[in-house]
């Protein structure tokens, strides 16, 4: 990995590349949580239709509480999604030597 560092950083077609990938995986994740916050505000929309038609109260505290667990659910996906990207394009550059 070290050597992968170097590399980049001594040459400066590699370091245009470098940045072009990492410029192309922000986007991606940036769109990624774009729609994930689209998805939630839908299930947010649905389960409040739905509390409406079955005549259940609605609570800020359930309603915070769901949105806490779907929340740490998303940031956990992230996460690995952020992982495997990174996994993948050091793998692929490293294989391309």
């Amino acid at each position: 990995m070290e050597q992968f560092i170097v590399l980049i950083k001594s040459n400066p077609i590699y370091m245009g590349i470098a940045v072009v990938i990492a410029l192309v995986i922000l986007f991606g994740f940036v769109k990624k949580m774009f729609k994930m916050v689209l998805v939630l505000a839908a299930v947010i929309v649905i389960y409040i239709g739905y509390m409406m038609v079955t005549g259940k109260e609605i609570s800020v505290d359930s309603l915070q509480a769901e949105l806490q667990k779907a929340t740490g659910k998303i940031t956990e996906k992230v996460g690995e999604a952020t992982e495997n990207a990174v996994n993948e394009t050091v793998k692929k550059v490293l294989d391309k030597k």
